[in-house]
């Protein structure tokens, strides 16, 4: 699972070429069975050198009472996958998008 924070800009905006922004925070892997989930050791490594950058955090608190500004919102995509899977991740008005790849061999 792949998870970040993301900052919607109003709709209109877009006409003006802002598109939306992102950060990828964390990677970790995802159990099917919740059981699993609950057993299991956790896989989860960090993307950012700083978790509680002072950006976000602000985004998150003033995000929405700013001009322009949608929404803020942490959001997480996943796949099954194995080592021979080859996804690309796309961020787009609604959030992450992952789609598998064809490799080429």
């Amino acid at each position: 699972m792949l998870e970040g924070d993301i900052l919607k800009w109003d709709s209109w905006m877009n006409f003006f070429g802002w598109k939306t922004r992102y950060r990828l925070t964390r990677i970790r892997g995802r159990y099917i069975h919740t059981e699993d989930e609950i057993r299991q050791p956790p896989t989860i490594y960090s993307l950012v050198e700083r978790e509680d950058d002072p950006l976000w955090r602000s985004l998150y608190e003033l995000g929405p009472k700013l001009p322009f500004v949608d929404t803020v919102y942490g959001n997480a995509v996943f796949q099954t996958s194995n080592a021979k899977k080859v996804f690309l991740v796309q961020v787009s008005t609604s959030g992450f998008t992952a789609r598998e790849v064809e490799q080429q061999e």
